[in-house]
């Protein structure tokens, strides 16, 4: 297919064409799967009619294909024309699929181009990809781990009704659970009628928590007059650690720290 230095014909070999690189490997069933293949020109010369053939797999889905020059067309053979490939050049195949069944996933990719290859036995490459049934477990970086927990929350008023005066104080222990030392960072207490943080809830003060060591913890207290009038019994105050996300943490999960229900 492609010319070599003497002017003769030279088949595909591993340094002209890539094996369809898939990611992720292994990937859950019925999540998105991509494949990526990529040809060369090792020249000297431009070469035509370049086209590469996908055969979708059973137990697959197709989603979508996209190519960096030509077009491509089909869902269950995919044919690429990726037309003259000059001297150097390179076209990648884009390939997202949906597998549908657990096990080895095999993707079959072949080329040709207009000029006879001598070596065409060597134009065909498998891809397999192991398909599981179960999301891999999130392996933890290492980093600073916030969490914590309150270790009294209480509220005072004053009146009644439209003038009543109350107030909240608390106090949140924050603690580090990572493998790394966790740097002065932001923390948010919010007012929410339950014990989940979301959008909608009521941000009450924002302070700051000095640097915490490996394994160690620091107190911080909440002292906040809440809006005349308004009272805080039967809610929830949610103290939220690093909520800009300063530090990369081991487990992000753990940083919204619900009191109990304010008496």
């Amino acid at each position: 297919m492609l010319a070599d230095e003497n002017g003769g014909n030279q088949p595909l070999n591993p340094d002209d064409y890539e094996p369809a690189r898939d990611a992720p490997d292994p990937v859950v069933v019925n999540n998105e799967l991509t494949y990526s293949a990529t040809i060369t020109n090792n020249g000297p010369s431009s070469t035509a009619g370049v086209q590469m053939n996908i055969s979708l797999p059973a137990g697959a889905t197709f989603v979508s294909v996209s190519s960096s020059q030509g077009s491509c067309t089909g869902t269950a053979t995919v044919n690429c024309q990726l037309n003259t490939l000059a001297n150097g050049a390179k076209a990648t195949v884009t390939l997202v699929l949906k597998p549908t069944a657990t096990g080895g996933l095999s993707l079959t990719v072949s080329v040709s181009g207009s000029e006879p290859d001598p070596g065409a036995d060597n134009n065909t490459v498998t891809s397999v990809t192991s398909v599981s049934s179960n999301q891999p477990s999130p392996q933890p970086i290492d980093g600073p781990d916030f969490t914590g927990s309150w270790q009294s929350i209480t509220q005072s008023c004053k009146g009644s009704g439209a003038t009543q005066k109350c107030k909240l104080k608390g106090t949140v222990v924050v603690e580090n659970r990572g493998t790394q030392k966790a740097d002065s960072s932001a923390l948010q207490f919010y007012l929410s009628d339950n014990s989940a943080f979301d959008a909608g809830d009521t941000l009450l003060a924002s302070t700051t928590t000095s640097s915490i060591k490996i394994g160690k913890a620091k107190k911080k207290k909440l002292k906040v007059t809440l809006p005349i009038g308004s009272n805080a019994s039967g809610q929830y105050v949610i103290a939220v650690l690093d909520p800009v996300n300063s530090e990369a943490e081991r487990n992000e999960s753990n940083n919204a720290v619900s009191s109990g229900s304010v008496p």
